[in-house]
């Protein structure tokens, strides 16, 4: 899970594929892909983990992720 999030995060890091808002600042630019990046994890976490889940140890984490609902 670790390496796909690194991965997503290299990946929306400003200047990889894009750069939001186009003529920014870089610390604009580096707060709005901060921002994408958070909505996307947001979204795709938890279909990421049941994918992973058959992956040793990462049922473990899904039961106590249902657990605190």
């Amino acid at each position: 899970m670790l390496v796909v999030m690194a991965l997503l995060f290299a990946a929306l890091s400003p200047g990889v594929f894009i750069w939001i808002p186009f003529g920014a600042s870089r610390r604009v630019a580096a707060l709005v892909h901060g921002l994408v990046f958070a909505v996307v994890w947001h979204f795709l976490h938890r279909p990421i983990a049941q994918l992973l889940s058959s992956f040793e140890g990462m049922s473990d984490v899904m039961e106590d992720d249902k657990k605190k609902k």
